[in-house]
């Protein structure tokens, strides 16, 4: 679908959507520990649709009212889908080792370019095998031997997530290496233990209790990395109040409002259970290091691209591997707005140049086209977006929000 977005910017207030990387990690820790969870908050993005189908295919019960209920009945699935969503697919890897299971997960063409053989080959010293096919990999635990594990961090926190899983459920002590982004385990030991685990957790090495609790009730925590698009146009346009973030989140991307606040003239003001942002004027260059947040790069890239200041995106290569070329992309979308771009081997930098508008903004990855949109609001640009369907993968209700702003979608 292709959109034009009119109407003039005015203040409002947004309820943050959930965050899927704590609500995919509820929802498939429940389906294979066989603990029923019960969800608030759940927005049912694209990537929290296909964990709850991992949780159907593994015997689950799923009940929608005014929350989100699962109840576990685990059986082994012979087949899994996990669409294009990295986080499912690396997850129950792990949990599939867990219970050995021998499972199919299929997966879609942009996840098979995805890295996991660093978890393949940790899963492969406990006797799982793997067979990669064209639409997915297969999956035989069913001899596996639980032992201790070292696993290799450096190209995804989510190896580490997907093996502390895999020991929770069985037994041995993990060690972790080369960690990058660890605000995510902060994340995957917060589920454990509410599911009644204890993590003990010291400079990698991680070792896992068995206390398990029934019946949990869980309130989703509104999603930074999605908070990160408003906050960006409110920088630009004026107050935007953003509701549902949590000021104490363990989220690596709460980290936007030190960010901000370390380098505007008129700080994000913060509450218990939301933030102000205000328009505001540049007091510094902005440095975003990709290793530590990389969802926050498109749209802080934005800032670089309009402001008198330059956004400088450290160790941009791992942007590489994420659901797009995001290196490329966020290259492709600065420059279309005019902006200019300097690399060397760790850094990128974008600044801004002459002010272009392009007149159409094709991406398929959704953080990018959310991205283009602030871009091109804060740019009045009269720009058709196309393929504007992919951002339900993160943020189902991002246009309908748009209109609490003062913006009507055109088709």
């Amino acid at each position: 679908m292709n959109v034009r977005i009119s109407g003039e910017f005015r203040p409002g207030v947004i309820n943050a959507p959930s965050s899927k990387s704590f609500s995919q990690r509820y929802i498939l820790y429940s389906a294979f520990s066989n603990i029923p969870v019960t969800l608030k908050n759940v927005s049912f993005s694209d990537d929290e649709r296909i964990a709850l189908e991992i949780a159907r295919a593994c015997g689950a019960d799923i009940e929608f009212n005014d929350s989100l209920t699962i109840k576990p009945d685990f059986r082994c699935p012979d087949e899994i889908n996990a669409g294009e969503s990295g986080t499912s697919l690396r997850l129950a890897t792990g949990l599939l080792a867990a219970r050995r299971c021998k499972t199919f997960i299929h997966e879609e063409a942009s996840l098979l370019k995805r890295p996991l053989d660093d978890l393949i080959k940790t899963l492969s010293e406990k006797n799982v095998v793997f067979n990669n096919l064209d639409n997915g990999i297969m999956i035989d635990a069913s001899n596996s031997i639980p032992s201790d594990s070292i696993i290799d961090g450096g190209r995804s926190s989510q190896f580490v997530s997907s093996m502390m899983m895999y020991h929770s459920l069985t037994s041995g002590s993990l060690k972790a290496l080369n960690i990058v982004s660890n605000d995510y385990i902060k994340i995957t030991i917060k589920t454990l233990n509410d599911f009644g685990i204890s993590v003990y957790s010291s400079n990698g090495f991680f070792e896992f209790g068995k206390t398990l609790m029934k019946g949990n009730k869980i309130c989703i925590e509104g999603d930074y990395s999605s908070a990160a698009f408003w906050i960006v146009l409110g920088l630009f346009k004026g107050d935007i109040e953003i509701k549902n973030l949590k000021s104490d989140s363990c989220q690596p991307d709460a980290a936007i409002i030190n960010i901000i606040n370390g380098i505007s003239e008129r700080k994000i003001d913060i509450y218990n259970n939301k933030i102000v942002v205000h328009k505001t004027r540049f007091l510094g260059d902005l440095y975003i290091d990709v290793d530590k947040n990389p969802d926050l790069a498109p749209p802080l890239s934005i800032i670089g691209i309009f402001s008198d200041v330059a956004v400088h995106i450290l160790n941009y290569r791992r942007l590489e591997i994420k659901e797009s070329n995001r290196e490329e992309n966020i290259i492709s979308m600065a420059r279309s707005f005019g902006a200019l771009i300097e690399k060397n081997d760790n850094e990128m930098v974008i600044r801004r140049g002459k002010i272009s508008l392009p007149e159409r903004i094709s991406f398929s990855d959704h953080r990018m086209i959310m991205s283009s949109i602030i871009a091109g609001l804060i740019s009045s640009g009269d720009i058709l977006y196309e393929n504007i369907e992919n951002i339900n993968k993160s943020y189902p209700g991002f246009l309908n929000d748009l209109s609490n702003l003062g913006y009507y979608i055109l088709k």
